[in-house]
């Protein structure tokens, strides 16, 4: 682009495009161009700015539309449209959040609203943005029903429509939906004019101040990374709390068409705008017979009830009618109360009775505990007492195996010593031309005489 045709851009307003975001890719750039292109276009005097219409814009943005129920003309269907490039604030061709928040809060107050239904074109935003209209789909959606129609719902649009996840549907085949996720857009040029052109001073008792920032004036990214990842563990963690159901795949950024969007379970399904009046209103009839049922329910309760406490029929009477039955429902919230210090007072003996069986509990379980310890010690003492048996019965067994070993020993040691006695008289007789002694007679004379003297004391056994 020549020096001549170069667009310049006004700074004040390139700073607005950097910022936390919660806002698919493809959105953020389609707006970026048309920014692009609309300055130009302003730039080189091919329109004036009164012919971009964007007060037209504007008006049809906060414009109020209104559906009829289809079981009372009395009550209505208010639409909210949630387009665009979400901003906190009002921004050239659109406004911020802000307005849509007010209107969502003006309809939470308006009796003849019945029901909301969101249409969203969205692919995100700021996530100021985000969160101030997360806020007011959940405060709507806890008072009366609210639907989402999305075309396209990326990012921070999604975000702010998990409060009403079950309700949830997409426009056609072709709608989008998804880009959960967080992205820093940051511009390169604001750090350094900051550095160069101001003084930036921390006190010492502020490290943490604008670290990010600190950081990225010395080219560090690392801070921002840090902060924008928290930022999305933050959107996954409503994501999941909001659908338990959700899948992986949907969480790692991408932007689902149609029916896939609707198998990673982030719409319920795909209804034109028609249809998902229809299914509003059917919702409104099926909820309305609800609450007749318990009105009716409630009616004959509270009959019951004024009979047994002697109220007046005239006060029944006005009491049942549809048109007081917050005055209905006054006068069974003080009913309640009488029933309870009834109830209270029956039950005062009870309760002291109830006390004095937890005192008895009490002590039964002090008195459990401590048989328990007791019977711990015994089992304990009965523990020891059968390892110091054990050990006894070892030492015997060794005392055993140390005699058996022993009388092998004596045994082998007697038969050594008779042979050397057979030997030693076999040499005497030798010398003195005997004949040498046999087994039963090769003993030491002393052995002879010995068993001689014995036999002649005790008798010989097989003689007598």
């Amino acid at each position: 682009m020549s020096k001549e045709t170069k667009i310049p851009f006004n700074r004040s307003i390139d700073m607005s495009l950097s910022g936390v975001w919660h806002v698919d890719k493809d959105s953020g750039m389609e707006a970026l161009a048309n920014y692009v292109n609309e300055v130009g276009l302003l730039t080189k005097k091919v329109i004036t700015y009164q012919e971009l219409n964007h007060a037209k814009g504007r008006k049809e943005q906060m414009s109020l539309n209104f559906q009829p129920t289809t079981f009372s003309q009395d009550l209505k269907i208010q639409e909210f449209n949630l387009e665009g490039i979400m901003r906190s604030q009002d921004n050239i061709s659109h406004y911020g959040v802000g307005r849509l928040v007010s209107q969502m809060r003006n309809a939470i107050n308006d009796p003849t609203v019945a029901a909301g239904l969101l249409i969203v074109e969205s692919g995100g935003g700021d996530i100021l943005a985000a969160q101030k209209m997360q806020n007011a789909v959940a405060d709507f959606s806890s008072t009366k029903p609210l639907y989402a129609l999305v075309h396209k719902g990326g990012s921070a649009a999604f975000k702010a429509i998990l409060p009403i996840s079950k309700n949830i549907y997409l426009s056609g085949s072709n709608a989008l939906i998804g880009s959960i996720g967080a992205m820093l857009t940051l511009d390169k040029e604001f750090p350094k004019q900051l550095k160069e052109k101001f003084h930036i001073i921390y006190p010492k008792t502020s490290p943490d101040k604008n670290q990010e920032m600190r950081a990225l004036m010395e080219d560090n990214l690392q801070p921002f990374m840090t902060y924008a990842e928290g930022l999305d563990a933050a959107f996954m963690s409503d994501v999941r709390k909001a659908i338990p159901n959700i899948t992986e795949k949907a969480l790692r950024g991408g932007m689902f068409i149609g029916e896939a969007g609707v198998a990673e379970n982030l719409a319920v399904g795909i209804k034109t705008k028609q249809e998902l009046l229809q299914k509003i209103n059917s919702d409104l009839i099926s909820n309305n017979k609800k609450s007749s049922m318990n009105f009716s329910i409630n009616t004959k309760f509270f009959n019951m009830i004024a009979a047994k406490f002697g109220w007046s029929a005239e006060d029944t009477q006005k009491a049942n009618t549809q048109e007081s039955f917050e005055a209905q429902l006054e006068a069974t919230e003080s009913m309640s109360v009488q029933i309870k210090k009834a109830v209270d007072a029956a039950t005062l003996g009870l309760n002291a009775e109830l006390s004095n069986l937890k005192t008895e509990l009490s002590t039964l379980k002090q008195s459990s505990g401590a048989i328990e310890k007791k019977t711990e010690d015994i089992t304990k003492a009965q523990a020891s007492d059968m390892d110091t048996v054990a050990e006894a019965m070892k030492a015997m067994n060794a005392t055993m195996v140390a005699m058996t070993s022993a009388i092998g020993s004596i045994s082998k040691k007697s038969e050594e010593n008779g042979k050397e006695v057979k030997e030693v008289a076999a040499t005497v007789a030798e010398k003195k031309g005997e004949e040498a002694p046999t087994a039963s007679n090769a003993v030491a004379p002393e052995l002879k005489a010995a068993e001689e003297s014995f036999l002649n004391e005790f008798g010989d056994s097989e003689a007598s």
